[in-house]
């Protein structure tokens, strides 16, 4: 994998660096022969005392000691914020926190004693550890704020000189005086302005490890195996739920499984038994087991716990959270060699960032690359050309993708359809009065617009029932619909059913109402049982299985009276129901799942081919 880190890093490397020699040089100087040393180089200074220069001494104490310093910097901040510069004044306090405060932590973790007692009698009230200095933190966080608060003007370097001298002075002044011993001064400007680095460009600290992944991609790079495309490992966000992506990469795996070793891991697992059985040879595993998890304590604490790895926009991103990153870090990184197929947008942009060079990654995507916000588009078009393959759905999908990624699409960008689900039963008879919707209560299966359909549909044909099968947010919304419109003995909402097979035995009918649809399977599962699609022209999936007027009907996406039109007219003319579900069934022969299957391991095939002969994105 190709990373290019920019040039903060090094300046974080080298901050991060800093604080780790600072405090091995705390630990160090604890030492016996160490304080010896120390203490010979403070007698020589202390052995010039003058009153004069004790004066001096005492000021550089008294004026940046705890209370005084903090008085210095509530003038500095207000003065700021009085003159119309808040912004300014906060970025100082924050500066004079991080430099200032990193003292208190490691003077915590190191404990180094004081110098001995008979040789700091010219100060009073010291604390108990001495290493780093306090009062150099301190001075020198002073000077670093005023010197960033001058940059760019003509009192930058008058003020860069007088601050070192300064500081110079007062690490000078704490060794005379006896309140530390000469390592304390120099490891505080050690952690000084490697803290004050560190705090104030927080939001810069991921680049830090994108050097090291970096750095350790070209190591394992030097060590991979070679490419392996017998294992293979699908991420898959949720194993045991119920929905489209879940049912075809069970599909697609048991499939596989045939000839290869494949697993399915689960980010999450929340439910005992999966909803749709697993395939033969396919195992599963989880990498958040949330079965028996208690609720948090606190929940004013859940931004904390928010993921930082995948984007806000990802839809599921309510189900990631730090733990998830950590378990998702650590899975992908523990990878060494095989085949990893990750199939939403957030695990693709993660195995994008983090599968190690051994691994061959292949992102697919369920979903209309429309249909992404914004944010996360761009994201896609900066990342998506670091995986080996994106395999889309749909051709519309697959353009999509070209454009959005243009010279930096990977090598294999393609679309293979999603195989279709055996299922139980032959042919729909036709007979039954019953109207089949299937997916996920959500806004975006349109369930509610269907409803609106409806309500003309069953004024024209009484007798008729619509049966909606799923579950989801929106059933409660969707009940109080079928109650407000007067529909609540011919519209049924009976939950999730695994057998699907058996429901379109029993509708003569099927009904998609989505705003946007993928590659939807259950048209796929429609007309594999012979029963006629009446279904939005929605982008993009459905006219890439339907042929209008030959194996579906389509009609204007939103378009609820041509929906109930549609619809009626399927019901009443039973001939034309039976010749589009004929038709209906030689369609679905394409998407069969050994036909499905062999396209995949032709990839499969090209791409360990391009990783032998070195012509690999990654």
């Amino acid at each position: 994998m190709i990373v290019k880190a920019p040039r903060t890093p090094l300046l974080l490397l080298l901050s991060l660096t800093l604080l780790t020699l600072a405090a091995l040089m705390g630990f160090t100087a604890r030492t016996p022969g160490w304080t010896a040393a120390d203490m010979n180089v403070s007698q020589a200074i202390q052995a010039t005392r003058t009153p004069w220069l004790t004066v001096v001494a005492q000021v550089l104490n008294v004026g940046f000691g705890t209370l005084v310093g903090a008085a210095l910097v509530a003038a500095l901040t207000g003065a700021l914020a009085i003159s119309g510069r808040p912004r300014a004044a906060g970025r100082t306090l924050v500066v004079i926190a991080a430099g200032w405060g990193v003292s208190l932590l490691f003077k915590t973790v190191i404990a180094r004693p004081r110098p001995p007692a008979a040789h700091f009698l010219l100060v009073q009230e010291l604390g108990k550890d001495s290493f780093p200095s306090g009062h150099v933190c301190l001075t020198l966080s002073i000077v670093i704020a005023l010197a960033l608060l001058a940059g760019g003007s003509a009192y930058f370097l008058p003020v860069v000189v007088a601050g070192c001298l300064l500081v110079a002075a007062q690490m000078l002044a704490r060794v005379y005086l006896g309140a530390h011993y000469p390592t304390d001064t120099v490891g505080s400007i050690m952690v000084t302005p490697a803290a004050i680095y560190l705090v104030t460009t927080v939001k810069r600290l991921p680049a830090l490890g994108v050097l090291l992944l970096q750095a350790d991609n070209r190591r394992r790079a030097r060590r991979a195996a070679p490419p392996d495309t017998r294992k293979i490992k699908i991420l898959l966000l949720h194993a045991y739920g119920m929905g489209g992506t879940i049912r075809t990469v069970f599909n697609i795996a048991g499939t596989l499984a045939a000839d290869h070793d494949v697993e399915i891991v689960s980010v999450v697992r929340t439910k005992e038994h999966p909803f749709f059985p697993v395939p033969p040879g396919v195992r599963v595993t989880f990498l958040d087991d949330r079965r028996h998890r208690r609720p948090t304590r606190f929940p004013r604490l859940a931004p904390l716990r928010r993921s930082r790895l995948i984007p806000r926009e990802e839809a599921a991103y309510a189900t990631f959270n730090l733990r998830t990153d950590l378990k998702l870090l650590r899975f992908l990184r523990g990878l060494r060699t095989g085949v990893l197929i990750t199939t939403r947008p957030g695990l693709n942009l993660a195995a994008a960032l983090l599968a190690p060079p051994g691994v061959i990654t292949i992102g697919q995507e369920h979903v209309g690359f429309a249909s992404h916000q914004p944010p996360l588009r761009k994201m896609i078009a900066r990342r998506y050309g670091r995986l080996d393959a994106v395999v889309t759905l749909t051709e519309a999908d697959l353009q999509a993708y070209r454009t959005a990624l243009g010279t930096r699409a990977p090598h294999h960008l393609l679309r293979i359809p999603n195989a279709l689900s055996p299922l139980t039963g032959g042919p729909s008879p036709l007979t039954a009065k019953t109207v089949l919707a299937i997916g996920r209560l959500t806004k975006v299966k349109g369930f509610d617009l269907l409803i609106r359909a409806w309500e003309q549909v069953q004024a024209a044909n009484p007798g008729w029932t619509l049966r909606i099968l799923g579950a989801g947010p929106q059933r409660a919304r969707l009940e109080a619909a079928v109650e407000k419109r007067g529909l609540t003995g011919s519209v049924e909402l009976p939950g999730a059913r695994s057998d699907i097979g058996a429901e379109l035995d029993d509708a003569s009918v099927f009904a998609l109402s989505s705003r946007h649809e993928g590659f939807s399977m259950t048209i796929l599962e429609a007309l594999s049982k012979g029963v006629p699609v009446a279904s939005f022209d929605c982008p993009h999936g459905p006219r890439e299985i339907l042929t209008h007027e030959h194996d579906g009907l389509l009609v204007p996406r939103r378009d609820v009276d041509a929906l109930a039109a549609t619809i009626s007219h399927l019901i009443g003319d039973e001939a034309s129901r039976r010749r589009i579900g004929a038709e209906g069934l030689h369609t679905s022969r394409r998407y069969d799942p050994a036909a499905i299957g062999d396209r995949w391991r032709v990839l499969l095939a090209d791409l360990e081919t391009d990783r032998q002969s070195g012509s690999a994105g990654r």
